[in-house]
């Protein structure tokens, strides 16, 4: 049976969630009651992979393959002792060095570095059309106002 959300009887219910469901109550019968309510939170974990994503400034790309691990199930009350709440991470601390995804991808997902080293060549050519494509785009925009 699913538990549902009572802002009353929660710790963590803020004074404007207990006065707009008050509010509601007051209203009268007419008006139906807002509910909120939550059923368990599902955890696959998925395998890493090499990558092929041009993004990376050096190194290869990470990317999730498509196996996965059995899901683990929590209720979320379950789920929220186990995993506290925690300030979100900036994209500078979830970015991975360069050396740290070399030894994930060789050492936990056991790609050989000749594999690595050819995505590496296509993403270098990926990165050197796009320089092109954009030089290309550039003169072409000046050419165009000087027409104008």
């Amino acid at each position: 049976m699913e538990k549902q959300y009572n802002p009353e009887r929660s710790i963590r219910a803020s004074s404007h969630s207990r006065k707009l469901y008050q509010e509601e109550k007051e209203e009268g019968a007419m008006m139906r009651k807002k509910r909120v309510s939550f059923g368990r939170v599902a955890i696959r974990e998925y395998e890493r992979d090499l990558g092929d994503n041009p993004s990376v400034d050096c190194g290869p790309p990470i990317a999730i393959g498509w196996r996965y691990s059995p899901s683990h199930n929590h209720s979320v009350e379950e789920y929220e002792s186990i995993h506290p709440s925690q300030k979100r991470k900036s994209q500078r601390e979830l970015a991975l060095p360069a050396g740290r995804r070399y030894s994930i991808l060789l050492n936990e997902c056991h790609v050989p570095m000749r594999r690595m080293k050819e995505v590496l060549k296509e993403i270098k050519t990926i990165k050197d059309s796009r320089d092109r494509e954009s030089v290309h785009a550039e003169t072409f925009f000046r050419r165009t106002q000087v027409v104008n």
